[in-house]
């Protein structure tokens, strides 16, 4: 009942009940024996600074000193830096407990507004928030309420002229006040449930790992070779090639040019970018925009099944295969199309082109300074394992 009670605010869904079991209040419905408070009604909100790097004897000592980037959504159980008792005299870092909780202020994309727990005593610096526990409220359980409050936090953050939180902005924040029994109950279920995503999670990284290993074995020794022969990239089965990526390409093109103002989200094409491909390199066709482009423009670029689509500026040489959709797509401004010969699984040269050795050749291909970039020329003499097409597919299928 009482993670009902917690999950039926969360989801919003309280209104449903009879509202002789809840009620209205600022925050929205809520059981009729909770409280709203303040989180400065009911901690003490403190935040640290940092030593003088002037001061060498200030630092490499044995105290704990959290930054911002380390707050994130876990427990902190050691920290990159570490100051002197001296170094902590002589500042206004301040040590607090084991169980604080902990709140980033200010800091690079995300971070602002990310919660923490402290699993050590540790001193912080000025850009991290403590809020310590009260008597009438348990910070495990105000901990998962910051945590669904992150995005509310950041709009806050976001009206103030540094866009940054401050320690007065956070003691006026609003949460839930159940009975304290019903706060621990609710932290011990949560808890238990992020302990087994993190398992889980676990898992699914060691299988990575595995299945990364077991792809870079047969990337470089194919399937039940004996005889092997050296070649540009290394030791490969005797039987196999070393292409380039432009001998095995029947076209490659980069995007058509047009202005933003043809993007519409009842448009006739997708344009496909970098901005689309996740951290597995495939493509997330649901935040694909749409643009209405003209068809005799986009005729030789609209890409079909299988094409192999390279990022050539900025993280240079992210590959991944296009599918094809229910509505025609295009490569967008950053990637270059490539359409392969018909001996070659794209999803094979796909994960030849991720291998580190072919990764490595690409960044030394990336010209420029601070922005890099890959010319579709100089990617076409990309040096490539091919196998024949079906011991291509029989590794693309392990």
């Amino acid at each position: 009942m009482v993670l009902e009670k917690f999950s039926k605010i969360v989801t919003n869904e309280a209104s449903q009940e009879s509202n002789t079991y809840f009620k209205q209040t600022e925050i929205g419905e809520i059981p009729q024996d909770w409280e709203i408070v303040s989180i400065g009604q009911v901690c003490d909100v403190t935040s640290g600074g940092t030593p003088s790097r002037n001061k060498p004897e200030f630092w490499n000592g044995n105290i704990p000193w959290v930054k911002t980037g380390e707050i994130n959504y876990s427990e902190i159980r050691d920290t990159e830096e570490k100051i002197t008792q001296e170094g902590l005299s002589n500042s206004s870092a301040k040590l607090v407990p084991r169980g604080t909780l902990l709140m980033a202020m200010y800091g690079q994309g995300v971070t602002r507004g990310k919660v923490a727990m402290l699993g050590i005593d540790a001193a912080l610096n000025q850009a991290c928030l403590a809020i310590l526990q009260g008597e009438k409220i348990y910070n495990q359980f105000l901990y998962y309420c910051l945590t669904r409050e992150y995005q509310n936090l950041r709009d806050i953050g976001n009206e103030t002229t540094q866009k940054n939180l401050n320690a007065s902005i956070v003691k006026q924040v609003l949460v839930p006040l159940p009975p304290i029994h019903e706060q621990k109950e609710i932290a011990e279920i949560l808890s238990s449930v992020d302990e087994a995503i993190a398992s889980t999670q676990a898992v699914i990284d060691q299988t990575r790992k595995v299945k990364q290993g077991l792809l870079q074995q047969l990337l470089t020794r194919g399937i039940g070779h004996t005889k092997f022969k050296h070649s540009a990239i290394g030791k490969i089965p005797e039987s196999w090639q070393v292409v380039e990526l432009g001998g095995i390409t029947t076209d490659s093109a980069f995007d058509p040019r047009f202005s933003g103002d043809l993007y519409d989200p009842n448009g006739n094409y997708g344009s496909v970018r970098t901005t689309d491909i996740n951290e597995n390199w495939e493509i997330n066709y649901e935040t694909v925009p749409r643009a209405m482009l003209p068809e005799a423009q986009c005729e030789n670029h609209r890409l079909i099944d299988g094409d192999l689509l390279v990022t050539r500026s900025g993280s240079c040489g992210i590959v991944c295969v296009f599918r094809e959709q229910t509505i025609p797509m295009i490569p967008g401004a950053f990637l270059i199309r490539f359409r392969l010969k018909n001996y070659a699984n794209s999803e094979f040269v796909r994960l030849a082109m991720m291998a580190p050795t072919a990764q490595s050749s690409m960044a030394t291909m990336a010209a420029g300074g601070v922005q890099k970039n890959l010319s579709g020329t100089n990617l076409k003499k990309l040096l490539l394992p091919l196998p024949l097409l079906d011991e291509q597919d029989k590794i693309v299928s392990c």
